[in-house]
């Protein structure tokens, strides 16, 4: 880098001085004129001189800067604020890139050049929005990262897998009032990529498959005639040997859209919730999510006896997600 020479300018407010730059560092502060200015010069005239400042407690990624003033709302309790501005903040695309770009900005024109920043990694910013650009829904992306991590166990053991065939359950409205929600499933095989095919292609590719699938299950009365078989073998006690028999499922994945806002138990807010999914038989991993307040979480239960390698899948499962998160192609 070529040397640098910031001429009368005032250090901390005191006299004039040349301050010389090379490779990005001052190497000297002399005072002004006392020596030929080296490489390129500029004319300070006079302006303090300050080291960059340090912002060290910043929340970039939910900037309102340049965004309309939105004032208190919601319910006057520390859960009903938080709900009330994450509902404002997705109408303005916050968080988002544009916002986090527009406010460093304005730090470094102000003479910030260090920034200590809290981001949230959730849904509201990872997962939805790489969803959305690819046309797909959060419940493709889970499938995309389940395949990717079931591949590379695969892969762990010499094997490679041309398909992942899930099944994922699926709910419809009680077709009498006061029935019970008719429940159905779909099959769906998620392909190996293509060569050179990014996260995007490649999730709104599957998006197109999900929703054919989920299409024909809705429109065939047989798909939610298995609530009615699950029920009538529930009565007569065949359930359970039903599913240690059966060979048509190995891997299933469910995922339950939960309330964007934070739920509270008696003025309790709640933290967090777990998805808990029960034994199926012969059913060797069974994955469920559920979002609360703009978070995703994932339980995986497996079958030790077929899937050791129980660390390297959930590995695997954790370090998809964030790449697909933090996925901007």
């Amino acid at each position: 880098m070529a040397a640098l020479t910031i001429g009368r300018v005032r250090p901390w407010g005191d006299d004039p001085a040349d301050i010389v730059i090379r490779d990005g560092r001052i190497v000297a502060v002399r005072p002004a004129g006392s020596a030929p200015a080296e490489g390129e010069p500029i004319d300070g005239a006079g302006s303090l001189a300050l080291p960059g400042f340090v912002n060290a407690h910043a929340h970039v990624d939910k900037s309102w800067w340049g965004r309309p003033w939105v004032s208190y709302g919601g319910e006057p309790t520390t859960q009903g604020r938080i709900a009330h501005e994450r509902a404002e903040r997705d109408r303005y695309g916050i968080p988002g890139e544009e916002a986090t770009v527009a406010v460093l900005r304005e730090f470094l024109r102000h003479g910030t050049t260090a920034t200590r920043s809290h981001v949230d990694v959730d849904l509201g910013v990872g997962l939805r929005e790489a969803a959305r650009r690819a046309g797909a829904t959060v419940n493709d992306v889970l499938l995309v990262a389940i395949a990717d991590a079931v591949r590379t166990v695969a892969a762990r053991r010499g094997e490679r897998l041309r398909r992942v065939v899930a099944s994922v359950p699926m709910t419809g409205r009680p077709t009498d009032p006061g029935g019970r929600n008719q429940v159905g499933a779909f099959l769906i095989s998620i392909p190996e990529r293509l060569p050179d095919q990014t996260d995007r292609e490649f999730l709104g590719r599957l998006a197109v498959r999900t929703r054919r699938r989920k299409l024909l299950a809705r429109g065939s009365s047989g798909s939610f005639a298995l609530s009615a078989v699950l029920v009538g073998l529930g009565r007569l006690g065949w359930y359970r040997p039903m599913f240690e028999r059966q060979r048509a499922i190995t891997t299933l994945v469910t995922n339950l859209r939960g309330p964007v806002e934070p739920l509270t138990v008696h003025g309790v807010g709640v933290r967090s919730l777990t998805p808990i999914s029960p034994a199926l038989g012969n059913v060797t991993m069974v994955f469920a999510a559920v979002s609360h307040a703009g978070r995703l979480r994932v339980t995986a239960r497996l079958d030790r006896s077929v899937w050791g390698e129980q660390d390297v899948l959930t590995d695997a499962l954790r370090a998809a997600l964030t790449r697909l998160a933090a996925s901007r192609v």
